[in-house]
């Protein structure tokens, strides 16, 4: 029996893969493409790759430990919520992604899905890759437009590299809806608080040379293994504050944390899953003083 790695690959491969080479090739552009066959390099490789394409960005000097665990959290979740789309961006133009992408910007007048072409459209195609980013999307009213055509989506979609980026709008403060169901991104420049411990060297081969095409996420596959009972120990500091988690933002964290234990050691993958999953959620829906509180107890625990 086939693995859902080895579908998805081969799904890519007969679909939107071929289609892309062709047309990056009549441009006259020489694209290696990355598959699970000879041309296949590590994260590592590619994270190396990804850090010399911000040399002149505002994320010129982003170590590689946090791009690691930027691109852990945009590979693990199928839809996520961004401060900002800039980092985002560089990371599917590293890739080779640019080509599948679609933009759209909420309006406050979407009330039903259907208001929504593109996001309709996402629910609904097979194309894969696909990236569809919703700009200033809780401008929208979300139990309308959104919610009712992503979260069926959310719980049934399969393959890693069909995604929603959901871009929130300044001074907007409807985002509390949205982040107990999606993960949340707002570091400031793609910075963590802490910078994370790297539990082995991140070895890499000599920076390949672009451009790319990486076919499928899924030829980084990885084996999570989910164990909620090693959360004890976050579930007390919360419930000391009296804070009880939806079970949403527990497995987003969960699924985060085992990721990032991969390469870094455990207090690192503790401390920057809860700053993705669970401090947006306190922050938004609780408030930023129960925020301040848990982060300094975090801190006394796993700083």
């Amino acid at each position: 029996m086939q693995s859902k790695q080895g579908k998805e690959i081969s799904r890519v491969n007969e679909k939107i893969g071929r289609k892309f080479l062709a047309a990056s090739s009549s441009e006259g552009k020489s694209i290696r493409k990355i598959d699970s066959g000879k041309n296949l390099f590590s994260e590592v490789d590619f994270i190396k790759f990804w850090q010399t394409k911000l040399a002149a960005s505002p994320f010129n000097g982003l170590q590689s430990d946090d791009l690691l665990v930027i691109h852990l959290f945009f590979k693990l979740f199928k839809c996520f919520i961004l401060s900002d789309a800039t980092l985002f961006d560089s990371w599917l133009e590293a890739l080779g992604w640019k080509k599948v992408v679609s933009t759209c910007v909420a309006q406050p007048t979407w009330i039903r899905g259907e208001d929504c072409s593109e996001l309709s459209a996402m629910c609904t195609s097979e194309d894969s890759p696909t990236i569809l980013k919703v700009q200033n999307f809780n401008s929208a009213m979300l139990e309308g437009y959104l919610f009712p055509l992503i979260l069926p989506w959310y719980s049934t979609e399969e393959f890693v590299d069909r995604k929603v980026a959901l871009i929130s709008a300044p001074n907007e403060d409807s985002i509390k809806d949205a982040v107990f169901h999606f993960p949340f991104m707002e570091m400031k420049l793609g910075k963590l608080e802490h910078s994370p411990v790297l539990s082995k060297d991140l070895d890499a081969n000599k920076i390949p040379e672009g451009p790319f095409f990486i076919s499928t996420l899924a030829i980084w596959n990885e084996k999570q293994t989910l164990n909620y009972e090693e959360n004890r120990d976050i579930l007390n500091i919360l419930n000391s504050e009296d804070i009880e988690l939806p079970p949403i933002v527990l497995q987003n964290y969960t699924r985060l944390k085992s990721s990032l234990e991969q390469y870094f050691d455990l207090n690192s993958a503790i401390f920057a899953a809860f700053q993705l999953t669970i401090l947006p959620w306190i922050k938004h829906c609780k408030n930023e003083i129960y925020a301040d509180q848990i982060m300094q107890n975090m801190r006394a625990v796993y700083g």
